[in-house]
């Protein structure tokens, strides 16, 4: 029952997360560029999504930190049970 609980809350983090993500990669350029730097419409749009490619670019490497951490955890806990392993045999 704890364990359904914590499930539930997880996703429901990820998917606020997500919804997070998703409302600053749409409306965060504009909020950063910003209508009033004396941009034509066109260098206005291009500023955003340069801000845009940007922002999604540095998610993903978090996303690919987050991975390496993970695996790198897996790993130590691998090791750890295999030498735990080897110590109890002997």
């Amino acid at each position: 029952m704890v364990r359904s609980r914590l499930v539930a809350a997880a996703i429901a983090a990820g998917l606020a997360l997500v919804v997070l993500l998703a409302l600053g990669v749409v409306l965060g350029p504009r909020w950063i560029v910003g209508p009033d730097v004396g941009l034509s419409v066109a260098e206005r749009l291009r500023a955003e999504n340069d801000v845009r490619a940007t922002l999604l670019r540095a998610l993903g490497g978090l996303l690919a930190l987050g991975g390496v951490a993970l695996g790198a955890t897996m790993t130590l806990r691998q090791v750890r049970a295999n030498r735990d392993g080897q110590l109890i045999g002997d």
